[in-house]
C-alpha cells in the first residue's frame, strides 16, 4: 500500500554545540528539549510543505547546564491530489505524519553532533511523540507561502494549534 504522503529530501540548516568541561553539576543534569515546528506550504492547497524542525536544549552561557545544543533541520514533503481531503485533513498529514517522519533525523543529528564533543556522554533524545510535545507546548507554526495575506493566515494556524 502506497502512502499519499511523500518525503522528498532533508537537509541540516543549523547546528550549534557548546561545552563546559569544567562545569560542577549537583546530580544528573535535567534538561527538557525546546523544539518549534515551522509549516510552510507551498500554496493554499497545501498539498507541498517545508518543515523546519528547531532543537534547543542547555545553556547557551553554560553557567547553568555544561552543555548547549542547537540545531534545525527542514524536510520537504508533498501529498498526492485527493479530493476527498479538505484542508483541514492536509494540515494534517504534514502536522502529525511528516514531523513525525523528521524527528529521527534530529535525533540522529544530536547524538552525532554531541559525541563529536570532547564530553564522555552522548546527548541521546528519547523516542517520544514529537506532534503531542509540540502541541501542548504551542510549538506549531503554519505558514502559507503564496498568499497575500500570509501574516493573517500564520495567526489562524497558531490559534488553531492551541485549541
Amino acid at each position: 500500500m502506497k502512502s499519499i504522503l511523500s518525503f522528498d529530501n532533508y537537509e541540516v540548516i543549523e547546528t550549534s554545540y557548546r561545552f563546559n568541561p569544567g562545569f560542577k553539576s549537583v546530580g544528573e543534569e535535567q534538561i527538557i528539549p525546546d523544539f518549534t515546528l515551522k509549516i510552510v506550504y507551498a500554496n493554499k492547497k497545501k498539498e507541498q510543505a517545508i518543515l523546519d524542525l528547531g532543537l534547543e536544549m542547555g545553556d547557551f552561557e553554560l553557567k547553568k547546564n555544561s552543555f548547549y545544543v542547537k540545531a534545525r533541520i527542514i524536510g520537504n514533503f508533498s501529498l498526492e491530489h485527493d479530493d476527498a481531503l479538505d484542508d483541514r485533513a492536509r494540515a494534517s498529514f504534514f502536522k502529525a505524519n511528516a514531523a513525525a517522519i523528521l524527528f529521527p533525523y534530529m535525533r540522529s543529528l544530536v547524538s552525532d553532533l554531541t559525541s563529536k564533543g570532547s564530553s564522555s556522554s552522548v546527548l541521546v533524545l528519547p523516542t517520544m511523540n514529537i506532534v503531542r510535545f509540540l502541541q501542548e507546548n504551542q510549538g506549531i507554526q503554519e505558514v502559507l507561502l503564496d498568499d497575500g495575506d500570509s501574516e493573517a493566515e500564520e495567526k489562524k494556524s497558531s490559534e488553531e494549534t492551541k485549541e
